[in-house]
């Protein structure tokens, strides 16, 4: 799957897979902005994480690393260009986050999106249980399967 850094344009594709997948939240940081569907990332796996250089006891957040087998759900979004900078902002971008173009899977077939992912290199992280419940909400809002995201919290949330 080819990567590249990406800008948002007019009536861009956004692919949500964290805390974004909110409807509610999502439309008070993005009011402009649209949710379209259920979208599929192929070929990256779902994780929590920090920037290695971060203190180890800080929460975790949600990103998506390449990984062949995995395949992570998440919702596509139309994304208007008076939303970005504070979608940019809510992300850190691009001190946390950085900005990507990838392809996603929706069930009318293949689109471009931007997506963030969190700079390299990684540490795992625990998230906060409020954060917890916004992913949950955001899996509900799009009737994502919960076990995907249930697999990456493990023990300790249910």
């Amino acid at each position: 799957m080819r990567r590249t850094t990406t800008s948002a344009t007019p009536d861009s594709n956004y692919f949500a897979y964290g805390a974004n997948l909110h409807v509610a939240q999502m439309k008070s940081l993005c009011p402009k902005s649209t949710p379209v569907c259920p979208a599929r990332l192929v070929g990256y796996r779902l994780t929590i994480a920090l920037p290695e250089a971060s203190p180890g006891n800080q929460p975790g957040w949600a990103t998506v690393t390449p990984d062949k087998g995995a395949e992570t759900p998440g919702a596509l979004f139309r994304l208007h260009p008076a939303d970005l900078p504070a979608l940019d902002h809510f992300e850190d971008y691009p001190s946390l986050y950085t900005r990507e173009e990838v392809e996603i899977l929706t069930d009318d077939g293949l689109l471009q999106a931007m997506l963030y992912i969190m700079r390299h290199p990684l540490q795992s992280a625990r998230p906060a249980a409020h954060y917890v419940e916004t992913l949950r909400q955001g899996y509900r809002d799009f009737d994502l399967p919960m076990e995907a995201l249930e697999g990456v919290l493990g023990e300790g949330f249910s």
